[in-house]
C-alpha cells in the first residue's frame, strides 16, 4: 500500500478478533467473538454491495471510482479462530483476509499466551464473590451477582486499565485478582479449557499466508500506545516489525494499533509505524477510506457499524455507537 493514492472510490475496512465454530456464551457475544455461521452470513450479505479483496487490491482497486465500495476483512489479535473457522469461509468463497498478529521474541505470541484482558475476562468468568470494589480507580463498587452484571462491570474496569501505563496497570489488576480470589494457576488451568483464547501457532500462519492472506503486525503485548513511553512505544511497534521479519520473513506489511480508537492512537504511535516500515496502519475509528485518508490513520468498521451503516444511510458512521471493543 503506497502512502498516498489518488483514489477515487470508496476503501471500506471490518474489523473481527476471533471466530467460532462452536457454541457461544453471552461472555463471547459482548467481547466480540463471532459465531461460524454468522460470520458467512454477514460476508455473503457484504459481497452484495462491495468487491470483497485484499488491503492492497482495495487501495489499488479505489482509484477506479465504479460505484461498488472495495471491502477489507480484517482481524486483530491473532486468534486460531482465524485459521479454524474464517478460512474455510473464506476459502469457500474464493476470498481472503488479513489478519494482525501480536508477536514475541523473534516470532508470533506463542498459541497458550493469555493478553491482560483475556486475564481479566477469565477471572471474572471464575470469581465466586458477589462484587470487587476499585474504588481506588473512580469506579466504586462493581456489581458480579448475575451474568449481566458481570459483563457489565468487566467492560467498565477494561475501558480504565487499559489506558493506565503497564506498572501501573499490573498492580491494579493484581489487586483486583485478589479480592476475586483468584491466582495464576487457576487461570492457566481454566485457560486450558478454552480454545476460544487460543492463538494462532507458526504452522497456522504459514497456512493462512499460502492462502494468500495478508499477516500484519499488533504490538508486542497490545498496550494502548498513546500512553506508553517513547522508549517502549518504538519497542512495541519496531520490535514487532523486527518479529515479523525474524519469524516469517514479512516485511511491508500493513500494521493495526491496539484497541484503536481516537484515544489510543497518537502521533507518535503513526510516526513509529511508519519508521518501522509498516506500509500503513488501520484504526477503530468507523469511517470510510477515500484519497485524503492519512495511509497511517486508515478506518474500520466493526461488524456491528457496518451493518448499522447498511440499515440506515442517513446516519454518519462518525454517528454510531461502538458495540465491540
Amino acid at each position: 500500500m503506497s502512502p498516498r493514492c489518488d483514489c477515487e472510490g470508496s476503501v471500506r475496512a471490518v474489523l473481527f478478533h476471533n471466530i467460532v465454530s462452536g457454541a457461544v456464551d453471552h461472555f463471547d457475544r459482548t467481547l466480540s467473538r463471532t459465531p461460524q455461521r454468522r460470520f458467512a452470513e454477514l460476508v455473503d450479505q457484504w459481497a452484495r454491495e462491495h468487491d470483497i479483496v485484499g488491503h492492497e487490491e482495495a487501495l489499488r482497486r479505489a482509484a477506479h471510482d465504479d460505484g461498488r465500495p472495495a471491502l477489507v476483512v480484517t482481524f486483530d489479535d491473532g486468534y486460531a479462530g482465524v485459521h479454524d473457522a474464517a478460512l474455510p469461509v473464506l476459502r469457500e468463497r474464493g476470498l481472503v483476509a488479513t489478519v494482525f498478529i501480536v508477536t514475541r521474541d523473534g516470532g508470533a505470541l506463542p498459541p497458550s499466551a493469555l493478553l491482560h484482558f483475556e486475564e481479566l475476562e477469565l477471572a471474572f468468568r471464575l470469581t465466586a464473590a458477589k462484587a470487587v470494589d476499585v474504588s481506588s480507580l473512580g469506579l466504586g463498587r462493581l456489581g458480579l451477582a448475575s451474568g449481566a452484571e458481570r459483563i457489565a462491570s468487566l467492560r467498565t474496569l477494561k475501558r480504565v486499565l487499559k489506558c493506565m501505563p503497564e506498572a501501573e496497570r499490573a498492580r491494579a489488576a493484581a489487586k483486583v485478582f485478589d479480592q476475586l480470589g483468584i491466582d495464576r494457576d487457576s487461570l492457566s488451568a481454566e485457560h486450558g479449557r478454552h480454545e476460544r483464547f487460543r492463538k494462532l501457532s507458526r504452522v497456522e500462519i504459514h497456512a493462512l499466508l499460502d492462502a494468500g492472506w495478508t499477516v500484519g503486525g499488533h504490538t508486542r503485548t497490545h498496550p494502548v500506545l498513546s500512553r506508553v513511553s517513547d522508549e517502549q512505544l518504538w519497542d512495541e511497534v519496531d520490535g514487532c516489525a523486527r518479529d515479523l521479519a525474524r519469524g516469517f520473513g514479512l516485511t511491508g506489511v500493513p500494521f493495526a494499533y491496539p484497541f484503536g480508537g481516537a484515544a489510543h492512537v497518537d502521533p507518535r504511535a503513526a510516526a513509529a509505524a511508519r519508521a518501522a516500515g509498516f506500509t500503513c496502519a488501520f484504526t477503530t475509528v468507523p469511517l470510510d477510506n477515500n484519497a485524503s485518508t492519512d495511509p497511517y490513520g486508515l478506518h474500520r468498521f466493526s461488524a456491528t457499524e457496518l451493518q448499522l451503516k447498511a440499515l440506515d444511510r442517513g446516519t454518519t458512521p462518525a454517528e454510531t455507537t461502538r458495540r465491540e471493543q
